[in-house]
């Protein structure tokens, strides 16, 4: 499970560039982010957060996917879903984030790749199986209703049934395959088809959509033909490369101007999301529906903003970035095993019940989101001490 780690959960040494032709100048590494031999500071700190951002996720779900009409407490409902707005492109992140440190690398058709891939494969059953029991363990006298054949659990864990936050175990997969093809590609472009590429992501995934959907309420057409093709394009394999290219270039906290783009990013995304949760309240609809939408503009600001933070001297000497660097290496296990706290503190089974309506979201979110990950992360490191154990769970 280590090489599939290092690229996901523990940061090695920064990878090397090609040597650039007098015809393409591939993107280089960025002064900012060799502050170190060892550690990328700010991808620790944005795995830290990506992890805490999952858990809100799903911590708060009952009260975020609801319309407004249907929660209790008007204020309990607006409080969770404007969070929720800063915790949806969490999983976006882990993809950028991998894009940077796997694309990186020199080669990626090689049995090194291949054991990477068979190690994603491994844990996703591994995991898929442990999520299948608990489900028939905790069932109670409805145990009957949960239990399946062995097939029937072979066919729940392709379908990518077993559990909500799996499914990105089986979306890193496949990008795990494709990424000797975007290899090439990120390796070979200079900066300038990068950017391209950059740009046409950012219209397949926000631009199109919106203006398709605007003008088919407004005006009952559809500006866009179902044939026209732009996949490619949009998604998280988009995400993937964009996640090499803003890596290697991280010039907001180059620049003068770096701070004040980031508060200028950062008030923007609080005006986006509270407009969306009083749209989606006015409306009557689920804010998440409305939150498709800007989805690339929460991602792309997030991980800007994180990056930013994480190069600034005041946070690579501060308290906070020894306990970010530490902690960092048990992220991917905190996601896998974090809805398993999270299903154990809501319950109660274990003499204490947690959830998102045990009081207001201002003090249930935070209180809920640090105890889960606090839990998990201890699971996860004495699970990690266990050598037979860990060799096949993690």
């Amino acid at each position: 499970m280590k090489d599939f780690v290092s690229e996901i959960i523990v940061p090695e040494r920064l990878p090397q560039s090609s040597e650039p032709s007098a015809e393409i100048q591939p993107v280089q590494e960025p002064q900012a982010v060799q502050e170190t031999q060892e550690r990328i500071l700010w991808a620790d700190l944005l795995r830290v957060v990506s992890a805490l951002m999952v858990i809100g996720l799903h911590y708060g779900r009952s009260i975020a996917i609801i319309p407004a009409a249907d929660c209790p407490s008007m204020s309990a409902w607006f409080t969770t879903n404007f969070c929720d707005c800063f915790f949806l492109p969490a999983v976006s992140l882990f993809v950028m984030l991998s894009g940077y440190l796997l694309l990186g690398k020199k080669d990626l058709l090689n049995w090194k790749q291949a054991r990477r891939i068979g190690n994603i494969v491994r844990v996703l059953l591994v995991w898929s199986a442990v999520y299948l029991l608990a489900l028939y363990f905790t069932a109670g006298a409805d145990r009957s209703a949960h239990t399946i054949t062995v097939i029937e659990g072979i066919r729940t864990i392709l379908a990518g049934n077993v559990d909500s936050h799996l499914w990105f175990l089986h979306l890193i997969l496949g990008l795990y395959i494709a990424a000797p093809i975007l290899h090439t590609f990120v390796r070979n472009a200079d900066k300038k088809t990068l950017r391209y590429f950059v740009v046409l992501w950012c219209c397949a995934s926000f631009v199109l959509k919106f203006l398709n959907t605007a003008a088919r309420h407004l005006l009952g057409i559809d500006v866009l033909s179902p044939h026209f093709d732009f996949c490619v394009l949009s998604g998280f394999a988009g995400l993937f490369v964009i996640g090499y290219y803003l890596g290697y270039k991280p010039r907001l906290q180059m620049s003068k101007w770096g701070g004040a783009a980031v508060w200028v990013t950062i008030i923007t995304l609080c005006l986006l999301a509270f407009t969306i949760t009083l749209t989606a309240d006015y409306f009557h609809t689920s804010r998440r529906t409305l939150y498709y939408y800007v989805s690339p503009v929460f991602t792309l600001g997030s991980f800007v903003v994180i990056q930013y933070i994480g190069v600034m001297r005041i946070y690579r000497k501060s308290f906070l970035c020894t306990i970010v660097t530490k902690i960092s290496p048990l992220t991917l296990g905190v996601y896998l095993i974090h809805m398993l706290v999270l299903h154990l503190l809501g319950s109660g089974v274990i003499g204490i019940r947690l959830t998102v309506h045990s009081f207001h979201p201002l003090l249930s979110l935070p209180v809920g989101i640090l105890t889960i990950f606090v839990v998990s992360a201890a699971a996860v490191y004495v699970i990690g001490k266990i050598p037979l154990v860990s060799r096949i769970v993690l």
